[in-house]
């Protein structure tokens, strides 16, 4: 994503079982954050959803991540499960499963 001419962010999605989309990443640089552009993203990812098909969007965010848990609140996802997937040498990734409806 560009801001300006600039490298501002970036994101990937994927469909899954045809009914929902999953966002696998969303990220906006810290020095574009507070200007909507992740707000934008997510209209843009939804409506993919919509011409897709998809009645939702799910992602997976880490459980110390209160900002984002906040932004994905206020955008109307909602956390559907806790989960912790082992990713090696004892390390796990520990997060919230959120959704929200596509409209």
């Amino acid at each position: 994503m560009l801001f300006g001419g600039q490298k501002a962010g970036y994101f990937a999605y994927d469909v899954k079982d045809e009914k929902e989309v999953f966002i696998s990443k969303l990220y906006i640089h810290q020095d574009f954050r507070r200007r909507g552009l992740g707000k934008q993203l997510l209209d843009f990812i939804a409506k993919e959803a919509q011409d897709l098909g998809c009645s939702a969007m799910t992602l997976s965010v880490n459980k110390d991540n209160s900002d984002s848990i906040r932004f994905y609140i206020s955008y109307g996802f909602q956390t559907i499960k806790a989960q912790k997937v082992a990713i090696g040498e004892g390390f796990y990734m520990d997060d919230y499963v959120m959704s929200c409806p596509v409209q």
